[in-house]
């Protein structure tokens, strides 16, 4: 039966059929004034479609090709990266789509550009950071774009250091029954620890409870409470992170023996 507004005023009515590359013939229906319905598309559905019209005066065909698109997803392969100042850093991300996206990469809001030092491979997805500096720390983006959208993700660039002391101890002399601090702050990246040392290599004891006349206190300095003759001698302190070691030391003299005995 012809329907009751035909395409065409072509008689007698045509009958159309769909040629298809493949077989989606699950996923598909034929409406009948000839319009192709696929449910649930696939990327695999991509392709050349035939319609065919066919009656007794003749054959007309007419083909249309569908394009499958999905919005860019994306993946960071390392959200933090960690290199040493002068290090040569690679940032990656991946990314899917269709059609395949391309990946370009921002650090703000200014995309990162050409430079003998920095190269970014579009199709990849990865930005090489040659000779680290500090200035280089921050938040990037890397930003698939496609004509089908545009997803972005986030790496966080750190740039680490060997530590350096900003404040070192000095000898000192004190008298028995005196308090002495001796400091020790280094900077660096991470975060250094500090540790306290006799010279025979012994650890000063961490810690602010009152069992221990000799200690290391939360600030990293080193505290004598009471000074007596046995705590005289070299002190080492050592700073220590993944980049790097560094130490210095001092030594505290102990006086005031003949007072004492007076």
């Amino acid at each position: 039966m012809c329907p009751r507004k035909p395409r065409s005023k072509t008689r007698p009515c045509p009958v159309i059929n769909v040629f298809l590359s493949y077989d989606v013939q699950h996923r598909l229906s034929l409406t009948p004034d000839g319009a192709l319905t696929i449910r649930a598309a696939l990327p695999e559905d991509a392709g050349n479609y035939t319609c065919l019209a066919t009656n007794d005066a003749g054959t007309a065909s007419q083909s249309v090709t569908l394009v499958f698109t999905e919005l860019p997803r994306i993946t960071v392969l390392q959200q933090v990266v960690l290199v040493s100042v002068g290090g040569d850093a690679v940032l990656e991300c991946q990314a899917s789509g269709a059609p395949p996206p391309l990946i370009h990469w921002y650090k703000g809001e200014l995309e990162v550009g050409s430079a003998p030092f920095f190269h970014q491979d579009p199709q990849r997805g990865t930005l090489q950071i040659q000779g680290v500096q500090e200035v280089d720390a921050g938040q990037y983006r890397c930003v698939a774009s496609s004509s089908a959208g545009t997803t972005a993700g986030r790496v966080t660039l750190q740039v680490g250091s060997a530590p350096i002391f900003s404040e070192a101890p000095v000898d000192v002399a004190a008298s028995i029954g005196e308090n002495v601090t001796l400091p020790c702050v280094a900077r660096g990246f991470p975060s250094p620890t500090v540790t306290w040392l006799r010279a025979d290599g012994t650890r000063v004891p961490e810690g602010t409870d009152g069992y221990s006349r000799i200690r290391q206190l939360e600030d990293g300095h080193l505290s004598i409470n009471g000074v007596w003759l046995d705590d005289g001698g070299l002190y080492v302190c050592e700073v220590v992170n993944q980049f790097g070691r560094s130490r210095t030391e001092a030594r505290v003299t102990v006086t005031g023996l003949g007072r004492l005995c007076l």
